[in-house]
């Protein structure tokens, strides 16, 4: 199966599903580095494309896939107040991706937060890691999307 087959499978975000980066918004695009361009299986907005059936919850922001791995990836300010949030979204989305049955949670995947504006959480600090305990990487400037 490939990641758009994922997506497409996923019956509450079947039709969200972008070729490339184009499902991140034209601002946010530049968070992204992928190391070759061609590897890219496509992306969705997770929160845009649910925000409609879920409009009262923390929603994840986006997934691209790359060389057949799925990058959760979360864009959000990154002050220590912000770590509950950002955890609370990716507890969401797990519990969302459960509950559809859907196969990107299955796929080889990674979750990244990146940080609109100053990281203000310190490395090594008891935030940063709580934040690798729940098992994600950051707050980054960017995602890299590397083989």
């Amino acid at each position: 199966m490939s990641f758009e087959s994922d997506i497409k499978s996923t019956d509450e975000i079947s039709h969200c599903f972008q070729t490339g980066k184009s499902a991140i918004k034209r601002g946010e695009r530049a968070y992204f580095k992928c190391l070759d361009t061609r590897m890219i299986n496509g992306s969705i907005d997770i929160d845009r494309c649910l925000e409609d059936k879920y409009p009262h919850d923390n929603r994840w922001d986006y997934a691209i896939g790359y060389n057949d791995k799925c990058y959760f990836v979360e864009i959000h300010p990154a002050s220590t107040s912000d770590i509950s949030t950002v955890i609370a979204k990716k507890e969401w989305v797990v519990k969302w991706l459960k509950s559809q049955s859907s196969l990107l949670i299955k796929r080889e995947h990674s979750f990244h937060w990146i940080a609109t504006g100053k990281i203000s959480i310190r490395k090594g600090s008891p935030q940063q890691h709580r934040l690798n305990s729940s098992g994600i990487k950051g707050p980054k400037k960017s995602c890299i999307c590397k083989n």
